[in-house]
């Protein structure tokens, strides 16, 4: 090639300009970024090629392979150059691309440490010569390969969490969130569902997946669920619930603890666990504890308040009743009662005080009570009465109510009361016992005028 500083030999090219661009493209081939070399092929007697001498290299590639000058270099055999793995790769390719005349493209390690990786492009000149040009792709290869890692990584991550969640007995799917144009949640879609949480529902996890939450469980609202979504997404913190599921007689049957927890602004994530049986548990001690009290405070027989509830309630009566309201307490006594224990047996005599709790729940208005306190007694409480309230009218209505026929295995029995009453204020707070007995006393006297 002719350059401007060496005094060309063939002056008729330069005429032309033949060596006018053979500078230039010099000039290209050493300003390149990448490197670039020329190969010239070493032949035997039979043609075949025996090695690669280097003709021409760029200061860009004398760089990447951390050479020496180019004055050292020209000449050297390609396996003097680079390592061996790297000669080794080349050669087919450079030897093809001689046979061949087709561009050919590799890509090969080279260095000891650190190693580099080189992309590179192969063209033949001429039938002994290949012009080389390569650059290093070591970062972008590194980084191909920790990106192809991380994808992998990351499927396996998947993998795994799937697995565990699909092993979990809990229930968690993940929903899409539609909102309208106030800006209102308008629609929850299934993106994903573990094996638990589209059982639960009676779908496999494909299944669901696009399925609106409506679609499935139609009380999302009802159950308060719906809200909790709504308080997540907009606070962006998690919530919890507990969902109760009640059949078409209202009967309660099963129980879901969820824990809604935003993923971002546009997916929420809900776990579903199967609380039924710590729920019934606790539902169960509930009505144990409720049968227990209403045990303590009521009669085993008639189920009627006892004595303790009667004074609670007798207290709370006088203490709220108006200055212009009285309370009134009416003792009542089924009269001859031994009687019919005696003639009939004690079946018979639990039939008619059976008879009487009925009847005498029946009389007493809301607010009233009616309690049992002895074996034939009741005590009635009467509340917002007048000042100038007089029994004898309720005498006679109760007494004829207390007096119809009480059935029992054939027998007809008949059974009478006496009644006795006082009236009271909000002064007779303190001594509720008192006011019983002055009510039972009245009823002893009622009693007496009836027998003589």
């Amino acid at each position: 090639m002719c350059s401007p500083e060496h005094h060309c030999d063939r002056p008729e090219q330069c005429e032309t300009g033949q060596c006018e661009t053979e500078r230039r493209i010099r000039r290209a081939f050493d300003v390149s970024p990448d490197g670039s070399a020329i190969l010239e092929a070493v032949r035997d007697d039979a043609g075949a090629v025996t090695g690669f001498l280097l003709a021409s290299i760029n200061p860009a590639g004398r760089e990447l392979i951390m050479a020496a000058p180019a004055d050292h270099l020209v000449g050297r055999e390609l396996r003097s150059l680079v390592s061996a793995a790297a000669a080794a790769a080349l050669w087919d390719v450079l030897v093809g691309v001689l046979d061949s005349g087709e561009v050919s493209r590799t890509q090969v390690e080279h260095g000891r440490y650190p190693l580099r990786i080189f992309d590179g492009l192969h063209a033949r000149l001429d039938e002994n010569s290949v012009i080389t040009s390569y650059r290093d792709v070591t970062e972008a290869v590194e980084g191909q390969r920790m990106l192809a890692r991380a994808y992998e990584e990351t499927a396996e991550m998947r993998v795994t969490l799937q697995t565990a969640l699909d092993a979990t007995s809990d229930g968690f799917t993940v929903y899409a969130l539609g909102f309208d144009e106030a800006g209102d949640l308008a629609e929850m879609r299934v993106v994903h569902a573990n094996q638990a949480g589209a059982a639960s529902f009676g779908y496999e996890p494909d299944e669901m997946i696009g399925m609106e939450i409506r679609e499935y469980f139609t009380e999302v609202v009802n159950s308060g669920l719906w809200a909790q979504v709504v308080q997540a997404s907009r606070t962006q913190a998690p919530q919890h619930h507990r969902v109760h599921e009640i059949d078409h007689d209202g009967v309660w049957y099963a129980s879901w603890d969820n824990t809604i927890a935003p993923v971002g602004q546009e997916r929420m994530a809900i776990t579903w666990r199967n609380v039924s049986t710590e729920e019934s548990a606790v539902r169960q001690l509930a009505r144990t504890r409720d049968e227990a009290l209403h045990s303590a405070t009521h009669d085993g027989l008639t189920d009627l308040p006892n004595r303790e509830l009667l004074r609670e309630h007798l207290q709370e009566a006088l203490r709220t009743c108006r200055p212009d309201e009285r309370v009134g307490v009416v003792f009542v006594d089924l009269d001859l009662f031994k009687e019919v224990n005696d003639n009939y047996g004690h079946a018979a005599g639990d039939a008619v005080l059976k008879a009487t709790a009925t009847r005498l729940t029946r009389l007493v208005r809301h607010g009233d009570l009616a309690a049992r306190v002895g074996g034939d007694e009741f005590v009635l409480v009467l509340t917002r009465l007048e000042p100038g309230w007089r029994p004898e009218p309720f005498f006679a209505r109760a007494g004829s109510h207390l007096a119809e026929p009480v059935w029992h295995e054939s027998i007809e029995l008949h059974p009478s009361a006496s009644l006795g009453a006082v009236l009271a204020d909000q002064a007779a707070t303190a001594d509720v016992d008192a006011l019983i007995k002055s009510a039972d006393a009245a009823m002893y006297r009622n009693k007496a005028d009836r027998r003589r």
